[in-house]
């Protein structure tokens, strides 16, 4: 609530400090409330049917481009065989994967993770899928034993790390079996670590991918624009320029233009008229907030007065928060973002008379 009302400088630098603090420790309580619920077996799993492969692309383009993550290859892999739609619990499904992800991260010394999703074997409309995540550098330890609720209540600064990757493996093995499954934990000869979960699910007999819709992916695609918003997305990330293009361009509305060079990006906001410009945090190494004070500088009169969004993954530290509004962003998106995060960021900053 006070993040909300109009504070000062100081004030909101304050208040986002407590927020992040107080961000963690209801994540690791929510967690501590999992496993109780799990381990006294009065946990019920949803079954809805939802896009595997949009799951897991969302949950690869989240970890590929947050800020912890930006000097690391997450790769990607599903075989072909595996279904594109699952009937079950999306979110506990998810939950297993992240949990993975987040003990590689904890834990990794290489430059590199990979994720692969591999079909064991099949029968009728049930399918036994194998979930791999790999660091191949960086030994986590087997937290597999049975621990006790109260092991995660006192977390200390010593043990954090520790404590989290044990309380995170506790609630993966609960939820695999959950789904007549079980989670692995190896050490590789390369000196990582391989994670499995081997899970038995269920798919339709017609297996085909299916389309997810939000009340507000429903509001969003109500938007039509006689006219097109002449937008500038301005980013050297090749995964995060198609999923900023791909969310644009599937409305119809937006006419992008990608820029990856700042000069390239000078240039065309003198000489052109534009309505929107994304902004990534950075650009070829140009920070966004000396790049923002040269388009102030160069850009032609009708350009200075256009909203530009930044686009980054540093908006949780208040102060670079407080930055970027000071230095004159409209808006700020956080990396990973979804469709609707983005588009209402969009419109709400947009004249939307204008293009109508």
């Amino acid at each position: 609530m006070l993040l909300k009302t109009e504070l000062n400088l100081d004030q909101e630098m304050l208040v986002g400090a407590i927020k992040d603090q107080s961000d963690k420790l209801r994540d690791i309580l929510n967690d501590i409330i999992d496993l109780s619920i799990l381990k006294n077996s009065s946990l019920s799993l949803e079954s809805e049917p939802f896009s595997l492969r949009k799951l897991l692309k969302n949950v690869h383009l989240n970890y590929s481009t947050t800020s912890t993550t930006k000097d690391l290859s997450i790769n990607l892999k599903i075989d072909e065989s595996v279904p594109k739609t699952i009937i079950g619990d999306r979110r506990r499904f998810e939950q297993i994967i992240t949990n993975f992800l987040d003990n590689a991260l904890r834990h990794n010394k290489g430059d590199s993770i990979e994720i692969n999703i591999k079909e064991n074997q099949r029968r009728a409309n049930k399918v036994s899928l194998r979930i791999e995540v790999i660091n191949n550098d960086g030994l986590i330890p087997d937290f597999l034993g049975d621990q006790e609720i109260e092991t995660y209540t006192n977390l200390d600064n010593g043990g954090d790390i520790e404590k989290t990757t044990s309380l995170s493996f506790s609630i993966a093995r609960e939820l695999a079996q959950l789904m007549d499954g079980e989670i692995l934990i190896k050490p590789l000869e390369t000196g990582g670590t391989l994670q499995v979960a081997n899970l038995k699910l269920v798919f339709p007999i017609h297996d085909k991918e299916i389309i997810e819709k939000t009340e507000e992916t429903t509001k969003n695609s109500k938007i039509h624009f006689t006219d097109k918003v002449r937008t500038i997305i301005a980013e050297d990330n090749s995964v995060t320029q198609m999923t900023a293009l791909k969310i644009l361009v599937s409305t119809g509305n937006f006419d992008n233009r990608v820029f990856t060079d700042p000069k390239d990006l000078l240039e065309a906001v003198d000489k052109d008229d534009y309505d929107l410009i994304l902004m990534s945090s950075s650009i070829s190494q140009v920070d966004a907030l000396e790049l923002i004070s040269l388009i102030k500088e160069f850009a032609n009169d009708h350009n200075k007065k256009i909203p530009i969004i930044a686009v980054t993954t540093k908006t949780s530290a208040p102060p670079e928060l407080v930055e970027y509004r000071k230095a004159g962003f409209k808006d700020v998106v956080k990396k990973p973002y979804t469709d609707d995060e983005l588009l209402n960021t969009i419109y709400k900053r947009l004249d939307l008379k204008k293009f109508k």
